[in-house]
């Protein structure tokens, strides 16, 4: 883990009260504490466990069977596709550029990526090998030469 990473994901030893003078022990998440964070300094594992900590201390371990995670990808996904839904691609552009509009279609995303992450650590799926995987999958039935500016489906091309 990086150096500022790993200062943004440690658990708070103590706050200082809303008077300034007393300072209270309490043990914070770090998942409370990823300020600074973003997808330059986070590793798909850190997220993984950031997830799994969340999820454990609310003893969730026991609703999140790979049924109910796929039932979760999918109804998220169809959230964050919903304000898009008969719109121009100029139109939604706009929508992810308004602050409002924007922070909400965000807010689903990460509830998107929140179930596939979730999926992955408690199945023992590696994100990143499954997705070279599947690239070097897709790079055979899409070669450059056949799929370049063209949406045909591979078996089409």
């Amino acid at each position: 883990m990086r150096s500022h990473a790993k200062r943004a994901l440690i658990y708070a030893d103590h706050e200082v009260a809303s008077d300034g003078r007393q300072t209270v022990k309490r043990r914070r998440p770090h998942y409370l504490h990823m300020t600074g964070i973003d997808d330059r300094t986070a590793t798909v594992d850190e997220l993984k466990k950031t997830v799994q900590d969340f999820c454990e201390e609310r003893d969730w371990d026991q609703f999140h069977d790979p049924k109910e995670l796929a039932i979760g990808i999918v109804t998220e996904a169809a959230e964050l596709l919903e304000p898009f839904r008969f719109q121009t691609p100029e139109r939604c552009r706009e929508m992810l550029a308004d602050p409002v509009r924007g922070a909400h279609l965000r807010d689903e995303l990460a509830d998107v990526l929140y179930f596939t992450l979730r999926f992955a650590q408690l199945n023992g799926i590696d994100l990143t090998a499954a997705l070279t995987v599947k690239l070097a999958e897709d790079a055979a039935h899409y070669p450059v030469d056949k799929a370049r500016g063209c949406r045909a489906k591979y078996s089409d091309l």
